[in-house]
């Protein structure tokens, strides 16, 4: 189960990345009302983007100290 866990969070973090970047190069609304939700939503998915890379980076290094165990610094 905490295994499960553990992907779902990856894709999870790997798609609000993606949607950070998608809307990041997207073209801008001219409407000013649509320009000030878009903005709130790439904060939001910045906001999702920087902790799912965290995420990913900390499950990279979990993984990398597993699979190296006579490697272990404290």
């Amino acid at each position: 189960m905490k295994e499960a866990l553990s992907i779902i969070m990856s894709a999870w973090s790997t798609t609000l990345i993606a949607l950070f970047l998608i809307y990041a190069v997207a073209e801008r609304p001219t409407d000013p009302s649509l320009a000030e939700v878009r903005a709130r939503a790439v904060i939001v998915l910045f906001v999702g983007a920087v902790t799912g890379a965290g995420w990913l980076w900390h499950r990279h290094a979990l993984k990398k100290h597993r699979l190296n165990p006579e490697e272990r610094t404290l």
